[in-house]
């Protein structure tokens, strides 16, 4: 089945840092990206419905800052992490650094 998608995502491995409640900063990475949206690996199970915060670490080491909401949840094949799916909210700001760096990687995908 085709995805029909309103922002690219790019294949990605952008190191980052999430938080939920209580929790301390917890480092992993996205596994793709675009400006709405995010594939993270996890090294446990992440609730349907959590709120995260975000840290990418795109291009030079910037970081951008997001708020996002783990939309679905599922083993890996190799059982080893678990991919969840985020949906991102990025201020205008950091959308404008994101964007750029996504849009190259599809480019260069093509």
């Amino acid at each position: 089945m085709s995805e029909n998608r309103v922002y690219p995502r790019a294949e990605v491995k952008v190191p980052t840092w999430v938080r939920w409640g209580n929790e301390s900063y917890k480092r992993t990475y996205a596994l793709d990206l675009s400006e709405k949206g995010a594939l993270l690996a996890a090294g446990s199970p992440l609730s349907t419905g959590t709120a995260l915060e975000l840290e990418l670490q795109i291009d030079s080491g910037y970081r951008v800052k997001a708020e996002g909401t783990v939309r679905w949840c599922k083993p890996e094949p190799n059982g080893q992490f678990y991919h969840a799916g985020v949906s991102l909210r990025l201020p205008s700001g950091q959308r404008t650094a994101l964007g750029p760096m996504i849009r190259r990687k599809v480019s260069t995908k093509n």
